[in-house]
């Protein structure tokens, strides 16, 4: 008889996972940049750069603008302002979100891996009742190499003691997070509220679902 797998861990992004907050991002990026002559349309923060943190953002939009020279901590401080301005009191998991998560939290360790800024993850999940629920976060500049690199997830599974990755679980909405997700080991499911299923399946989720609350708490690891 083949015993029964046991999850280890599940490791949440949050932007697009946990709160529906992508095109805020957008909006915040194109609002403090536009006075640089910087023109970013949504199709291209999508292709290029939603995967990355807010600080390796900024530095590639200006890279590929030829406007290296400039203050990326002003404009990172900047935008996370804007960013806070445009959500509001929107900036928070939602109930059914939260209540997944802690049903989640109940069968395994769970932690947040994120480019997005530390504070601006601790208010939405104080903001939806989560406040603890998470044994750890990585949040954005505590790794050296961020998403798609494997660091941030590398350090949450360090941080939840669930060893090389086996039967653990990544639930992300991009295929630079999946990358970074992949290359650490875990196994990934796919959220389609920033691309197309098929985008997430080529990255290397094993499974698509349009939103977390569509996922089962006892059916998460692969067949």
């Amino acid at each position: 008889m083949t015993a029964t797998r046991r999850l280890r861990a599940v490791l949440f992004d949050f932007d697009g996972v946990l709160v529906d907050s992508e095109a805020f991002h957008f909006r915040a990026f194109r609002d403090i940049l536009r006075p640089l002559g910087v023109r970013l349309t949504r199709k291209t923060y999508d292709e290029r750069y939603i995967a990355f943190d807010d600080r390796n953002a900024i530095m590639a939009m200006l890279r590929d603008a030829a406007l290296t020279e400039r203050s990326v901590d002003d404009l990172v401080r900047r935008k996370r302002r804007r960013y806070r301005r445009l959500c509001g009191a929107r900036l928070r998991v939602g109930r059914a979100e939260a209540t997944f998560v802690r049903a989640v939290g109940e069968r395994a360790p769970i932690a947040v891996v994120s480019g997005a800024a530390r504070d601006e993850i601790l208010l939405a999940l104080r903001r939806g009742g989560l406040a603890g629920a998470f044994r750890a976060i990585v949040a954005a500049g505590e790794v050296r190499r961020p998403k798609p690199h494997p660091d941030g997830y590398r350090l949450a599974m360090r941080l939840l003691h669930a060893g090389r990755g086996r039967d653990c679980v990544a639930i992300e909405d991009s295929p630079g997070g999946i990358a970074a997700a992949r290359a650490a080991g875990l196994q990934v499911i796919g959220v389609t509220t920033s691309y197309p299923g098929a985008a997430l399946r080529r990255a290397g989720a094993f499974r698509i679902v349009p939103a977390v609350t569509r996922l089962d708490p006892d059916d998460l690891l692969p067949d």
